[in-house]
């Protein structure tokens, strides 16, 4: 029985060593069948137009094997098209040659980018669509931009949306649009009317107006100086005034305090003046302002003033901070620092200007 069993098991072995021998025999011959150029593997048929890339990364090749590219100077991955590239395949010993396509194709939308979001304009302003976009591409070609503006009327105020589209000769699509605002072109007249329309409103029976159409300005300030301080035979004065002017288009204001003494030898102007409050404080030098006014006491404070706001952000600044407790009008001249506590009622003369120059702030 075990004799049997050994001679089953040998005649077993044997027979496998000739399987397998017979097996690694074909692996050789395949292998030696194998021509030069399928050691060579194309791992990219295409690429995206402007891609930095290197031939030879496209390619993979198997171990002892290198590829050689013999026109490599007509290959552009900045420029769309299909390319044919001419290659030798070598091992060292022998040489292939073989043509292998890749394609530089645009799969990337322009780039849009606005120079504004919202863009404000007045009445029968020209809107120059070209001037708020720039447009740019992977594949480096000029393209052109169309503005859909036919929902924009610059005769009439609003706020519009105007759509920006742009199209490569690859047939990519971007679009974005930008904020229109049309508004009201002031005539002096105009803004006249306006002022006065909304000091009607009893909230503002401290404030009166003064025009000067030769400016096309009108001036709101308060009808009566705010409390002063008397001592030493002086007039310690402030007061507040918001200065509106029309050029046919805008509203520009221009938002001042002043302060003022006033003692036997005339009036003196301060040099600096600061405003502040629990919510903060403004400090300026003295602005000088060119309107020609009577110059009596009713409007002497406007000859020279103290504090000057032109920007917005100061506007609002300062609108904060008159609203807060504790405010306090501090003025320098060149013999003293003259200081002005509000009182109650100088508060709400103040507060007054504030809802005003917020309320006016809706029409410009």
């Amino acid at each position: 029985m075990n004799k049997l069993y050994t001679m089953d098991l040998k005649k077993v072995m044997k027979k496998f060593l000739f399987l397998s021998l017979i097996f690694i025999y074909v692996i050789f011959l395949n292998g030696c069948s194998l021509k030069l150029e399928d050691k060579v593997t194309q791992l990219k048929t295409e690429i995206e137009v402007g891609s930095n890339v290197n031939l030879s990364d496209l390619f993979s090749c198997e171990e002892g094997v290198s590829i050689g590219f013999n026109n490599a100077d007509s290959f552009n991955s900045n420029k769309i098209g299909s390319y044919t590239l001419e290659t030798t395949i070598t091992n060292g010993k022998k040489d292939v040659k073989k043509n292998y396509i890749v394609k530089v194709s645009d799969h990337e939308p322009p780039e849009l980018s606005l120079k504004e979001q919202t863009v404000t304009l007045y009445q029968n302003d020209e809107f120059n669509s070209d001037s708020y976009i720039d447009c740019s591409d992977n594949s480096g070609e000029k393209i052109k931009v169309d503005a859909d503006e036919s929902e924009l009327d610059m005769s009439k105020t609003g706020v519009y949306t105007v759509q920006y589209s742009a199209t490569d000769s690859s047939g990519n699509c971007s679009r974005d649009a930008i904020k229109v605002i049309v508004k009201k072109a002031y005539t002096y007249k105009e803004l006249k009317s306006l002022v006065k329309k909304i000091l009607k409103n009893s909230d503002y029976d401290k404030l009166g107006v003064m025009e000067n159409e030769a400016y096309d300005m009108i001036a709101v300030n308060l009808k009566k100086f705010l409390d002063y301080d008397e001592s030493n035979d002086s007039l310690y004065m402030y007061n507040i005034a918001v200065f509106l002017y029309a050029d046919n288009k805008e509203i520009t204001p221009k938002f001042y305090i002043s302060a003022l003494e006033y003692s036997n030898s005339g009036y003196t102007q301060p040099d600096s003046i600061e405003i502040k409050s629990s919510k903060g404080k403004i400090f300026s030098h003295q602005t000088s302002v060119d309107i020609d006014f009577d110059y009596t006491i009713k409007y002497a404070f406007f000859s020279n003033l103290g504090y000057t706001f032109d920007q917005k952000d100061d506007l609002t600044k300062f609108c904060d901070i008159i609203n807060g407790s504790n405010l306090q009008l501090i003025s320098k001249t060149n013999r003293e620092t003259l200081k002005h506590k509000c009182s109650k009622s100088d508060m709400k003369k103040i507060e007054q200007f504030r809802k005003f120059y917020l309320e006016i702030l809706e029409y410009m």
